[in-house]
């Protein structure tokens, strides 16, 4: 072959090998990109994740690429994903300038829907979009779009009460003598505050929910939850009523943490009893839906409390910063029981509590010791040790009973314990 031809289709070889990083694509790279943004997602870590989702997007848009396995419409998928993840930097960041660039990718991501599941999620992630960057009628505009379009979505209800709440900031702002409201009639939800509109929904429900139903409204949530649970458990109420009673307390319970996050369990028992007595009623999907929406709040709000409970812990003892880290790690269980970072931030505030007791007892300090091992006490009840080094403390003193009733209590965990014999027997050999 001809020495220039073979140097022609040397050097294109050559450039296809050099640009073929930039124009093929790989499958795998793309999944291992998708992987590594949803593990970051998963750990609240948005920033990173979006440049990886953006990664994953970017080689995904190379030839050869082939992204079926990851997701059917991957393309939406990822961007719905960028969305959302700049919805929860704007959240936990409290930075609406993040609604803007979710916006954009909501957008993006309409344009390339072929999913239903994936165009119901869209459409009201585009309506709740809008509502935070301030534009309230397009926001009203999909949110009826999804009701409309996706009846039975679990979204209809959370876009149901937004609308509520744009119609009434809007009413709220309305210039004197206007008095149309912005949503029809038949899609204006019980809660709004419009409480000319009722007529028509009360006629749906028996006339003894009125008054909670008001009280919603009004968003006296606490009160409404408790009538409509009264109601629930009357024997004048029928199966559907007591349901309907049930779902629309925990509602209301849900709703009133904001005001008090310690509500937040009486919503779960709420939702939970709908759950396992009502098991076929209308209401289950979103019975269980608020349970795990509880599940999530409960999480994040004992892990702030276990945060900042640290915080106090590693302040030490000064201007009773332990009370406070011990207050944070008892309101973490309050909330989550099952939370066990709350109980190991309560075993480290214990062991510091009793480190420096047990120190004051050895320097002879034992009225500075005595505070401290009641303090162990009060989190640990079991804590023998604790009750040797304060019966020992007021041995010193020479408060006997004090001392014997410490050490009583210990020899009541362990009935050999030396520590606590030696005690009473100190005290013994002393009154003889």
């Amino acid at each position: 072959m001809n020495p220039r031809i073979l140097g022609i289709i040397g050097g294109l070889a050559l450039v296809v090998a050099l640009l073929s990083p930039y124009i093929l694509g790989s499958s795998k790279k793309v999944e291992q990109l998708f992987e590594a943004a949803e593990i970051l997602y998963e750990q609240n870590d948005y920033e990173d994740a979006i440049a990886k989702y953006k990664e994953a997007l970017k080689e995904s848009k190379k030839l050869r690429t082939n992204t079926k396995s990851i997701d059917e419409d991957f393309t939406t998928f990822v961007n719905f994903k960028i969305a959302m993840s700049y919805v929860k930097l704007a959240e936990y960041k409290d930075n609406p300038t993040h609604y803007e660039k979710a916006l954009e990718h909501v957008e993006k991501a309409a344009q390339t829907v072929e999913l239903a599941e994936y165009e119901e999620k869209l459409t009201y992630l585009w309506g709740y979009v809008l509502h935070k960057t301030g534009q309230q009628e397009q926001a009203i505009e999909k949110l009826t779009q999804l009701i409309e379009n996706f009846p039975n979505s679990l979204f209809v209800e959370k876009a149901q009460e937004m609308i509520g709440q744009i119609n009434g900031q809007l009413q709220d702002s309305e210039e004197e003598g206007t008095e149309e409201a912005i949503l029809p009639t038949s899609l204006m939800p019980l809660w709004v505050n419009d409480l000319s509109k009722f007529e028509a929904f009360n006629k749906k429900t028996n006339r003894t929910l009125d008054i909670p139903n008001r009280l919603r409204a009004e968003r006296q949530y606490v009160k409404a939850a408790k009538q409509y649970e009264d109601f629930a458990d009357t024997n004048s109420s029928t199966a559907e009523e007591a349901v309907y009673a049930l779902y629309w307390s925990g509602w209301c319970y849900y709703k009133a943490t904001s005001d008090d996050i310690a509500i937040l369990n009486k919503s779960c028992i709420v939702f939970q009893k709908l759950v396992d007595q009502h098991s076929d009623s209308p209401y289950i999907y979103q019975a269980r839906e608020r349970l795990i929406e509880i599940k999530d709040l409960k999480l994040q709000t004992a892990r702030r409390y276990v945060n900042q409970g640290y915080t106090y812990l590693n302040q030490g003892f000064n201007q009773g910063r332990l009370e406070t880290a011990t207050k944070k790690a008892r309101d973490a269980l309050n909330i989550d029981p099952s939370y066990q970072h709350a109980n190991t931030l309560l075993e480290e505030i214990k062991q510091k509590y009793f480190d420096q007791g047990t120190n004051y007892v050895e320097i002879e300090e034992y009225d500075k010791a005595i505070p401290l091992l009641k303090k162990v006490i009060a989190i640990d009840s079991q804590f023998k040790e604790a009750y040797c080094n304060l019966g020992r403390a007021h041995l010193k003193l020479g408060e006997f009973e004090q001392a014997i009733t410490a050490a009583e209590k210990a020899l009541a965990i362990d009935m050999n314990y030396e520590c606590a014999k030696n005690i009473i027997s100190s005290i013994d050999i002393g009154e003889n």
